[in-house]
């Protein structure tokens, strides 16, 4: 069994080493640029969480001390809403066949309902 399991294990912890790596390299550029902690006598835990509050703050928009509030762009991740949403008249295509559509209304007095 451990022969099957034991490489999945070492993904696992290579990911977790990976992860914290990357939180306490996004805790340090943060840190200092919260007001009245001291940094240097703060645990990493402490450090994480002084920082994630900080996020949570800047990006909370009831807060209205959000705009003095400044974090790297690399601080959203891959994703900055947990919903992404797609505007489909974006997308130049749909642009084109709406303004189709308008022009053979006009043109023709083509309805698309029927």
């Amino acid at each position: 069994m451990s022969k099957y399991v034991d490489k999945y294990i070492k993904i696992i912890e290579r990911n977790e080493l990976a992860i914290e790596k990357r939180l306490m390299m996004l805790v340090d550029t943060h840190i200092d640029r919260i007001d009245d902690i001291e940094p240097d006598m703060m645990t990493q835990d402490q450090k994480i969480k002084t920082v994630l509050e900080y996020y949570k703050q800047s990006i909370d928009k009831d807060n209205p001390m959000r705009a003095e509030m400044s974090i790297d762009v690399n601080m959203h991740g891959r994703m900055l809403n947990s919903l992404q949403s797609y505007d489909i008249m974006d997308n130049k295509k749909y642009k084109n066949l709406e303004a189709l559509l308008e022009a053979m209304k006009e043109t023709f007095g083509y309805n698309q309902d029927i």
